[in-house]
């Protein structure tokens, strides 16, 4: 097996990529550890955390900074039914159902965004797509073509520069129906941009998703 940090090669797991290790002193040439995943965390951080095998499974699910926008981030837990609530909460927010094909272009670690794509293919049915490990997937439109995405899960500030990547190499998203921000205002810019890039897309909804409170705000729902 090649021993390369996300481009492991493996003859018994030929798709299997990425590996993060729960450990922190157990290194791998071709592993990720928690630290690194994280990026502001380490060893000294995480030995701060509270003891995984301590935990009741009927009461905490996981553990998740929030944010930070109007505080200083910190520690809450979450309960099973209040992520599975959240994902809920949301999911009918944006009725989104078995006919949906989610291409999910935000990044994976936000425990809200792990909730709404990965527990609403077993609560809808619904389909996810993720076109590439990063907040700008160079593979967005190919992959939203392919699998004939219904659905774009993004933000305001990585939209618009996907688009404007696009329009300058003359690409478009025509399956699209629905665009779903989270986070971020949209300007004008990116609306005029939707317009011609994703010319069959009928609603766009703005909102907030909550991390600690695992809810749905909508804050506005333009329907084109």
């Amino acid at each position: 097996m090649r021993s390369r940090k996300g481009q492991l090669k493996s003859e018994l797991l030929p798709k299997l990529t990425h590996v993060i290790m729960g450990e922190e002193d157990h290194k791998h040439a071709g592993t990720f550890t928690l630290s690194e995943v994280f990026l502001k965390s380490s060893k000294d951080l995480i030995a701060h955390l509270p003891d995984f095998s301590k935990w009741s499974c009927h009461k905490l699910a996981c553990i998740q900074f929030t944010l930070g926008t109007t505080a200083q981030p910190k520690l809450v837990a979450l309960s099973h039914y209040q992520m599975l609530n959240g994902a809920r909460a949301v999911a009918a927010a944006f009725n989104i159902n078995d006919k949906h094909v989610i291409a999910c272009a935000l990044p994976f670690f936000r425990i809200s965004i792990f909730n709404l794509v990965c527990l609403s293919p077993f609560l809808t049915e619904c389909r996810i797509v993720f076109p590439d490990a990063s907040p700008l997937p160079r593979n967005l439109y190919s992959s939203v073509n392919k699998y004939k995405c219904t659905t774009l899960l993004s933000n305001g500030a990585a939209l618009r520069l996907l688009l404007k990547i696009g329009q300058t190499q003359r690409v478009k998203l025509t399956v699209l129906e629905n665009i779903l921000l989270i986070g971020d205002r949209v300007s004008q810019d990116v609306l005029r941009l939707i317009k011609v890039q994703a010319e069959n897309v009928k609603i766009i909804a703005v909102g907030a998703y909550h991390t600690c409170e695992m809810r749905w705000k909508r804050v506005c729902s333009v329907r084109i």
